[in-house]
């Protein structure tokens, strides 16, 4: 019954929130692993995902001591989490001109 409750919930989040939420996830996980304390979950406002991202970046950096391969991993959450930002960005632009395009015309 609960599962059912939770594949319910994940289906009504948009793009963005699922590739939010994948890349606090991992946030998280890289943040325990280099022993650092975010404060955060997967419903923080973006702001303060930015924030922790930048603490767990210097971590994570292979420059800084941290893997490749985390390196890597975390440069496609990112990546996956800006594109699903620009995509809802410019469909949220587009729809905008649409509508005052639409009043236009009447």
């Amino acid at each position: 019954m609960l599962c059912s409750h939770l594949t319910s919930v994940t289906m009504a989040l948009s793009p963005l929130e699922k590739a939010k939420r994948a890349f606090v996830s991992l946030l998280l996980l890289l943040a325990r692993a280099h022993g650092l304390a975010l404060g955060i979950s997967r419903e923080s406002p973006d702001p303060a995902v930015l924030t922790a991202f930048r603490r767990v970046s210097r971590k994570v950096h292979p420059d800084r001591g941290g893997s490749l391969a985390e390196s890597q991993r975390w440069n496609a959450a990112r990546d996956a989490w800006d594109e699903a930002r620009r995509d809802t960005h410019a469909h949220t632009h587009t729809d905008r001109h649409s509508d005052a395009h639409a009043r236009a015309q009447t």
